[in-house]
């Protein structure tokens, strides 16, 4: 049932991508209808901000659709023997800003050590060159110097897989065991206030 409760939440996540997408082709269309109604500053200025705006908003949306789908779909498996998105999604009501700090208290320190090791495979090169120094020959260049070591690490990680995999394997067990701590402990809080109903007989 977890497993068959992560794939129905991919396929779910598939949908939603592709409506994304598909709303993103229809809302450039109609931004470029509307660009040639207007005066070309007036189109440039409204069209970045529409788009800024429409990015931020996707972005927000999905975050929050999948944290209230995801959250609670292992209790909801193992607990409660079922397979559903909803039932998830119903012990998340008026939680979310509680559920969104959770997440980020799990997911932020693995974030950060992950940056702080690609810091050290790159160094300052991990970031494309800013500012004054952003011409195209600058970017060409760190273009080439990221391939060179992206190539690099690549040889390391295929020499030494006997230690990068067991790693990565314990960074994973240990991110999802805190995920899933987390959302059992918050479903035997949230359960009790939120139960099953009755089935019918």
């Amino acid at each position: 049932r977890l497993l068959a409760s992560y794939l129905l939440l991919l396929l779910t996540t598939i949908v939603i991508y592709i409506a994304i997408v598909i709303l993103s082709l229809v809302g450039g269309v109609l931004l470029g209808l509307l660009a040639t109604l207007l005066a070309a500053t007036q189109a440039v200025f409204i069209i970045a901000a529409a788009g800024i705006f429409a990015a931020v908003a996707i972005f927000c949306a999905v975050v929050y659709i999948e944290i209230r789908l995801s959250f609670f779909l292992a209790p909801v498996a193992v607990a409660e023997a079922r397979i559903s998105l909803i039932r998830s999604w119903e012990l998340g009501r008026h939680n979310f800003w509680r559920i969104f700090a959770i997440v980020l208290s799990v997911v932020v320190p693995f974030i950060v050590i992950y940056l702080v090791y690609m810091y050290s495979l790159y160094g300052d090169s991990l970031f494309p060159p800013m500012g004054a120094a952003a011409t195209s020959e600058a970017f060409a260049q760190w273009q080439q110097h990221q391939q060179q070591i992206s190539l690099s690490v690549m040889d390391w990680y295929r020499r030494y897989w006997f230690i990068t995999f067991p790693v990565g394997l314990l960074f994973a067990v240990i991110m999802y065991g805190l995920w899933a701590g987390a959302s059992a402990f918050a479903y035997r809080c949230l359960a009790t206030a939120n139960p099953l109903p009755p089935s019918s007989p």
